[in-house]
């Protein structure tokens, strides 16, 4: 789990589509970096994000994918100083 120095974590939208949102009155916006969409999440707030799904169909399969998830520490630089190793 990779934090910035205000503890927030780092998440990221599977989608490269910027978009934002409040969890519990906190707004979240999510920014497209380096062909990745991340936001800090407060801690408290992970659980709840990690929860949203977003419901699809492949080929007559409906499933549940999860949209947020956790970032890399590499997902982080990347997003952080714009792409490159």
């Amino acid at each position: 789990m990779e934090t910035n120095a205000q503890g927030q974590v780092a998440m990221k939208y599977r989608a490269t589509t910027p978009h934002a949102f409040k969890v519990n009155g906190t707004g979240y916006v999510f920014t497209v970096r380096a062909h990745i969409c991340m936001a800090w999440i407060q801690p408290e707030h992970v659980e709840i994000v990690k929860g949203l799904r977003h419901k699809s169909c492949h080929c007559s399969n409906p499933r549940i994918h999860p949209d947020y998830v956790l970032c890399s520490a590499d997902d982080v630089r990347r997003w952080t100083v714009g792409g490159g190793r």
